[in-house]
């Protein structure tokens, strides 16, 4: 039996903060990268989830209320919980997807730059209004590089289910 999975993040639904209103991952987060993850398992049927910062694995089927907890604020005892409950909710399964989403967009100058061609385009992505270069976009992959904190990595290595998680970034691989 197969699961996929994907991180959590820091858009939820603001509708529910402060309730004590419990709801499935797929009513509580907002990010586009989760909702497009969520909306292809269920299009396809498969068993999913969301590793929480807060909750450890909250598959589909489960209710929670919101929550705000940063990766960085993780305690190494919570920690070990969140990896215990992974390993307790997902013993079950064969085969562990984690679902990686990066946003990376990949820029084309059109001038003269001393600035090297990886260190331009994340300039250019983060002040674009400060430089003076023109550029265009030739492409953008949905993929979320910068949510992807150290935290989710930790837990899918220390995990006794090492070995049954392998991650991907193409969300046509879900079926």
């Amino acid at each position: 039996m197969r699961v996929y999975l994907t991180h959590c993040s820091k858009e939820k639904e603001p509708n529910l903060k402060g309730t004590d209103i419990t709801v499935t991952p797929d009513k509580l987060y907002t990010s586009a990268g989760i909702q497009q993850f969520m909306k292809r398992c269920q299009e396809q049927n498969v068993i999913w989830g969301v590793l929480s910062d807060l909750y450890g694995v909250y598959l589909s089927n489960e209710r929670h209320v919101w929550y705000e907890k940063h990766p960085d604020t993780v305690t190494l005892q919570k920690k070990g919980i969140i990896v215990q409950d992974f390993n307790i909710k997902l013993s079950s399964y064969d085969e562990i997807f984690f679902f990686i989403t990066i946003l990376r967009t990949f820029f084309e100058a059109e001038a003269e730059t001393r600035i090297p061609p990886l260190v331009f385009a994340s300039v250019m992505m983060l002040k674009p209004a400060f430089h003076r270069w023109r550029f265009k976009i030739v492409r953008t992959v949905v993929i979320r590089i910068e949510s992807f904190h150290p935290f989710y990595e930790r837990v899918l290595k220390e995990t006794v289910l090492a070995d049954k998680v392998k991650t991907f970034q193409n969300i046509e691989f879900i079926e």
